[in-house]
């Protein structure tokens, strides 16, 4: 191992997974101000409770990835570590659509993959993280899906903004 670098316990690189929490707190918390915007756009009821949910759980992943981050001199806080201008084109998405065929499952890949790198029994925390947010996002993109469908906005594609803040922000 090179002098001065850094090593998590589950053998991956601790400030590599550490852009991957800040990448992931980023989406997350871009995505807790879209919904936050959509909850005053709709009218009705249900769909406006129901989007209050996911952004409830928008803010709840942010915070348990801010948690997570590692506090260690190598890094920079956790606003710090990623692009404004990424976070910034993914919370300019309005379309229901586009969040639900694009954005969401881009994010959905990177937690999977990221949990195919964590053994839970070296890093409990992160795995239970997680197994949370991965059930989250699972469903919201089939309740996305659903609603998409029915009012029409199925299949709206992401702006090259949108595609390659994803990409900046997830690996």
């Amino acid at each position: 191992m090179p002098p001065g670098s850094v090593t998590a316990v589950s053998g991956t690189d601790l400030v590599a997974d550490a852009r991957r929490m800040a990448g992931y707190h980023a989406v997350e918390s871009a995505l807790f101000v879209v919904t936050g915007r959509w909850i005053q756009h709709y009218d009705e009821p249900s769909l406006r409770t129901r989007i209050a949910v996911w952004n409830h759980h928008h803010a709840e992943h942010a915070a348990r990835w801010a948690a997570r981050y590692p506090t260690i001199e190598e890094l920079p806080p956790i606003d710090a570590a990623v692009p404004a201008t990424s976070v910034a084109a993914i919370e300019a998405v309005t379309g229901l659509g586009s969040l639900a065929s694009s954005v969401l499952p881009r994010l959905a890949d990177a937690y999977r993959d990221f949990a195919e790198l964590v053994d839970p029994r070296l890093d409990g925390p992160t795995a239970r993280i997680l197994d949370r947010v991965r059930t989250d996002i699972e469903v919201q993109v089939a309740e996305m899906q659903a609603i998409a469908v029915s009012t029409g906005s199925a299949g709206t594609a992401p702006t090259p903004a949108v595609t390659t803040a994803l990409a900046d922000l997830l690996p």
